[in-house]
């Protein structure tokens, strides 16, 4: 997720692209300012905010399998 960011920011820094247009790939209503430090920092919130929720959620639902599992046994074995 780092190396995509750092490669958007690249692709901005280089100027083969404008912030408006790099930004418009990641998410179109992000779109606040042609201020290079604004757009990197909004980038770099948005693509770790987002990262750290898939990972919250992956976690959520290995919790959910290994609780069902632990039931399922339970169930099957008679425990509890």
């Amino acid at each position: 997720m780092l190396l995509f960011v750092h490669t958007i920011e690249n692709l901005v820094l280089s100027g083969q692209q404008s912030a408006r247009a790099v930004f418009a790939l990641v998410q179109p209503e992000c779109i606040v300012s042609q201020n290079w430090k604004l757009v990197t920092f909004s980038l770099y919130t948005k693509v770790f905010l987002r990262s750290t929720l898939k990972y919250y959620m992956r976690w959520l639902l290995e919790d959910a399998l290994l609780l069902r599992s632990l039931s399922l046994v339970q169930l099957q074995t008679g425990i509890g």
